[in-house]
């Protein structure tokens, strides 16, 4: 009895030691692993305030672009990722310094393109982009309009689309889908779904899908924003927010452990995985492909020919794009999977995905951009009777 006892004794004793071990472990090396901290609710860094407390100081609210969640407006930024490179953006929120008349040339085919990061072409410069590839491509026949805005959702796009590009009157609009952009069109604050990512506390409009009908949930005012993220589990926007999981590791006393808080972190990055958010029936599957359906008919009423690009950023996402592809046959929306094109680089030149992702921003490099362009020239041309009424017959 005595024996069994110690040696239960020294099991227990053992796994406590590598528990602890483990726990100094991820206390040390914390900067480099990402771990959401709950403290009730949700306990918040020094940039995390400092960036909310600038958004409300600049009067954020009043900004025109507020009901989008953000826009490039006007800017000139720097890619910290990136030495040298700068980006430009025009007063009509489009890549680039160049302005666009609203009416285009009858002589020239409009293209607008919508969507995230990898729309806007983020790593590279604005001629290396895939956007003045095939403009080049089609030697001054084809002008392209990049609306591409970093962390956009398919919700976001939409809606600039409707509030920004569709005066512009494109012939031909290009609804990008970033596959990882499912799960942000169930995202309210990107704090709860990308706390590794540079703080983005900014809150942004979502979709939700009621009775086969989207119904658009506003951003919330900035300035209210501190108050509503620190009691987040009685506030509205709750029910709203698809990533605001907790499990028993998340209350006390386990949420003191940065272990546990670790561990609970893993779970909801593998609850939240592609496989789920690309799997008919999910919440991110189902709101995404309402979403993008609408975007595509308003294209229409619009007298524009739309199509939907799909951006794989990995194997995974080309295997789990299936009943996304298979929902947009049976919908009659048109679409071009970019993945087969990389995929048969890939197999070309016996690389991987991390060949064409840039290494400190993970986007696409300037191969990556020519490739991509490349897929959406070949494909318009196989479509000329649809997508070129004008000068291209």
């Amino acid at each position: 009895m005595k024996k069994t006892f110690l040696k239960i004794s020294l099991v227990f004793l053992s796994i406590l030691f590598c528990l602890i071990c483990m726990e100094i472990g991820i206390r040390v090396f914390r900067r480099h692993i990402w771990i959401e901290e709950f403290n009730g609710s949700i306990a918040f860094n020094k940039k995390i305030k400092a960036k909310i407390a600038s958004l409300v100081k600049e009067g954020f609210d009043k900004r025109e672009d507020y009901d989008l969640g953000w826009d490039i407006t006007n800017r000139i930024r720097k890619d910290g990722s990136v030495p040298g490179l700068i980006y430009h953006s025009n007063a009509q929120s489009i890549r680039g310094t160049k302005d666009y008349p609203v009416t285009p040339s009858p002589k020239i085919t409009r293209i607008a393109a919508f969507g995230d990061s990898f729309i806007y072409g983020q790593c590279v410069s604005e001629e290396d982009s895939w956007a003045s590839v095939l403009e080049e491509k089609y030697l001054g026949q084809v002008e392209v309009l990049n609306f591409g805005v970093n962390g956009y959702g398919t919700d976001q796009a939409f809606l600039k689309y409707k509030k920004k590009g569709a005066k512009f009157k494109p012939d031909i609009v290009i609804i990008g889908l970033q596959l990882e952009n499912t799960f942000r069109n169930v995202n309210v604050f990107r704090y709860l779904y990308m706390t590794h990512s540079p703080p983005v506390v900014t809150p942004k409009p979502r979709f939700v899908l009621e009775n086969g009908k989207l119904r658009l949930i506003k951003p919330m005012p900035v300035k209210n924003l501190y108050d509503v993220l620190s009691d987040f589990d009685n506030s509205e926007f709750k029910k709203y927010e698809y990533f605001y999981i907790k499990t028993f590791l998340d209350y006390y006393p386990f949420n003191l452990s940065t272990l546990g808080q670790f561990i609970s972190f893993r779970y909801k990055r593998w609850k939240w995985g592609p496989e789920y958010g690309l799997s008919k029936g999910a919440e991110p599957f189902e709101t995404t492909l309402a979403i993008v359906s609408e975007f595509y008919n308003d294209a229409i009423k619009n007298n524009a020919e739309p199509f939907v690009l799909i951006i794989p950023i990995s194997s995974t996402f080309v295997e789990c794009s299936a009943d996304l592809q298979e929902a947009f046959d049976e919908r009659g929306i048109r679409y071009l999977n970019a993945g087969n094109g990389f995929l048969k680089h890939m197999d070309k030149h016996k690389t991987d995905w991390l060949y064409y992702l840039a290494p400190n921003c993970k986007h696409f490099t300037k191969l990556g951009n020519q490739i991509l362009a490349a897929e959406i020239y070949d494909y318009l041309n196989a479509n000329k009777n649809i997508y070129f009424r004008k000068t291209l017959k």
